[in-house]
């Protein structure tokens, strides 16, 4: 068990997450998957947002996109993906990357309806991601503001399965780590990137290829 792990499980023994005044996150802290059942079997949320900037003090979630994974298979059908609607203007960069104008911006969501809706969809489930630093980095930021708490938020991050798998090589170039170069080295087919839910999919596949390769990985064995 890692730190991370171990971090979890005293949180909720010693009931804490009572200090948490968002009901939305209470409600998920009280539901938590066996973390010794095979990692296939545990019911998870693909989760990828997309953003302003990489710094979660000075910027903001443009758009989210998530997708249940249950028993090894994706429910596209479940998937969902919205805009939110922030405060700030959006730098042309980010317009042209994420093809999300003022106008669009505007017609979306506030951000805590947004996050109502990803955690009633995250009970009984955990995040899977991929660089689980953005998603946790972001979430910490917000449910610090909205519930008054940063729980350890324990995610599954195929990044950190691939690196794990690598670590017998000399030298890993971080290009390789990378979402759609993991996606073609499993010969899966290449999708729009900078699409919140577009990346939510092409993490759980990516997910369900590497565990193919080791179908009896436990969920306490990659959980970060």
């Amino acid at each position: 068990m890692n730190f991370l792990q171990h971090a979890f499980l005293l949180w909720q023994q010693k009931r804490t997450r009572d200090a948490c005044q968002w009901p939305p996150l209470s409600q998920w802290l009280a539901r938590w998957p066996n973390m010794h059942q095979p990692a296939l079997h545990t019911p998870l949320l693909a989760l990828d947002f997309e953003t302003t900037g990489l710094n979660p003090k000075q910027d903001a979630i443009l758009s989210v996109g998530w997708v249940p994974v249950t028993k090894g298979r994706i429910q596209v059908g479940k998937g969902v993906h919205r805009i939110v609607r922030i405060n700030q203007p959006l730098p042309e960069k980010t317009i042209k990357i994420h093809g999300v104008t003022h106008q669009r911006m505007r017609q979306g969501l506030s951000l805590e309806s947004v996050l109502e809706e990803l955690f009633a969809a995250m009970e009984g489930r955990l995040l899977l991601v991929h660089f689980a630093r953005i998603e946790r980095a972001f979430l910490h930021t917000v449910l610090k503001h909205l519930a008054g708490c940063t729980p350890p938020l324990p995610m599954v991050d195929t990044f950190h399965i691939a690196q794990s798998r690598m670590r017998h090589l000399p030298h890993i170039p971080p290009q390789q780590l990378r979402l759609y170069a993991l996606r073609e080295h499993y010969h899966l087919p290449r999708y729009p990137a900078h699409h919140a839910l577009n990346d939510a999919i092409a993490t759980a596949e990516l997910f369900l290829a590497q565990m193919k390769e080791s179908p009896n990985t436990k969920l306490s064995e990659i959980l970060i």
